[in-house]
């Protein structure tokens, strides 16, 4: 899952600044959340598989039917994969053992700015996955997620709604 922002600003990077190169760092704001060595571990894993992936005909077939997305930049994702040695992962451990999560992803511009929301999407999942009985986690979600559509469905809820994939 990612944005079409991604892809329409990594066009510009592949035609315009192909010469740049960037550093993203992640952050996690919420101080009381702490990352665990297996956490890290499991994260670093997500990444060496998110490094095996290519996008697949059908994605670029879709890509190559928006009229603002070039024939040579579809080609160019064609060839392209995630390179993982682009990215760092690490823990900075307290006297627990746990600690702050640090992700540095240094390299062309074009090419690192796409690793940003697959990174969140792995910690995310990791962080909520090992903290939590999971199970527990989807039941509550899908309990929540019952209540919010009978109020659509009620009326109690009324707004205008925009979505934005993954963000």
């Amino acid at each position: 899952d990612t944005d079409l922002y991604k892809f329409t600003m990594g066009q510009v990077m592949f035609h315009k600044h192909t010469n740049l190169n960037g550093e993203y760092l992640f952050k996690c704001r919420n101080k009381d959340v702490k990352f665990t060595p297996a956490m890290c571990d499991e994260i670093n894993a997500q990444i060496d598989h998110l490094c095996t992936l290519t996008f697949s005909e059908e994605e670029l077939n879709y890509l190559g039917s928006l009229r603002f997305i070039k024939p040579d930049y579809v080609e160019f994702l064609r060839l392209w994969r995630p390179l993982r040695r682009y990215v760092n992962c690490y823990l900075v451990c307290d006297e627990s053992g746990d600690g702050e999560l640090r992700i540095e992803v240094t390299g062309p511009l074009f090419s690192v700015m796409q690793f940003e929301i697959y990174l969140l999407e792995i910690v995310n999942e990791v962080y909520f996955r090992m903290k939590y009985d999971y199970h527990v986690l989807v039941e509550t979600a899908r309990q929540k997620l019952y209540y919010k559509v009978r109020g659509f469905q009620t009326g109690f809820y009324d707004f205008n709604f925009a979505e934005f994939g993954c963000r």
